[in-house]
């Protein structure tokens, strides 16, 4: 029998939004210039029904708004993430996963999982620099499978071991 913790963490990282988006990459600087579109269209509609200007002037605020968030949106998924974020963003959370193990009394069983990573108890041994470390916790991760996993020491020093087996420390 296994504890699992859930969390209702979301990972804002730029890695985890495009895998989750990356089918309509294409789709973003369409959508934006369709809404443009419509939004353009509309405010002519009203304009020729001589509607009154303060619904005109909403509609417009509201297309250019809706503009802006798609724009903003397109270029968020043109710029490449960095994976040392990423990287740094999953220690921190590791890191926290084994300081709640520790106040929990460090339980036998023990697993945290959210929507796209999970920590669980896994004891091994890792060289790094020259100095001997044993691990209580591991992490993986959707953004982090192809690329490695990481594991964190009881007193919070976390590691990262990549997919060719190189050990890096994260500090």
């Amino acid at each position: 029998m296994s504890l699992f913790m859930e969390s209702s963490l979301v990972p804002l990282s730029g890695d985890w939004i495009r895998s989750t988006l990356s089918p309509s990459l294409g789709l973003a600087p369409l959508l934006a210039s369709a809404i443009l579109f419509m939004g353009g269209v509309l405010a002519l509609h009203l304009a020729r029904k001589r509607a009154s200007q303060l619904r005109w002037r909403i509609i417009l605020v509201i297309g250019g708004i809706c503009a802006l968030c798609m724009s903003a949106w397109a270029c968020n998924l043109a710029i490449p993430f960095s994976f040392s974020d990423t990287k740094v963003w999953h220690a921190r959370h590791l890191r926290d996963d084994v300081k709640g193990w520790g106040l929990m009394g460090r339980p036998q069983l023990y697993g945290r999982t959210n929507t796209s990573s999970v920590c669980y108890l896994a004891s091994s041994n890792i060289v790094c620099e020259g100095h001997s470390y044993t691990s209580v916790m591991r992490l993986d991760s959707d953004a982090l499978r192809d690329h490695g996993y990481m594991l964190a020491t009881e007193d919070q020093k976390v590691f990262w071991i990549d997919v060719k087996g190189h050990v890096e420390i994260l500090r």
